[in-house]
């Protein structure tokens, strides 16, 4: 087993704080919000399409209910 000790005396220089773009929570604060939007419309046409599958397969047995599913498919995610 080989190991070698560096002996070298190296500089100490102060620790001092590395210049980079200012903070900027607003920016972040933007991102995130886009990052959730499409978050949620990815969740909501996936909604979407589970709704009328489920229609699909309601719609021999109980029509009505395939109809109210397929109303919930088209209504607003907000309401």
């Amino acid at each position: 087993m080989n190991s070698s000790v560096n002996a070298l005396n190296y500089p100490h220089a102060p620790a001092t704080a590395r210049p980079s773009a200012p903070a900027q929570p607003g920016r972040l604060a933007r991102w995130g919000t886009a990052v959730w939007k499409a978050l949620e419309g990815v969740g909501q046409a996936r909604a979407r399409r589970e709704l009328l599958i489920l229609a699909d397969r309601w719609e021999t047995a109980r029509p009505e209910l395939a109809a109210q599913l397929r109303a919930a498919s088209r209504r607003p995610a907000d309401l």
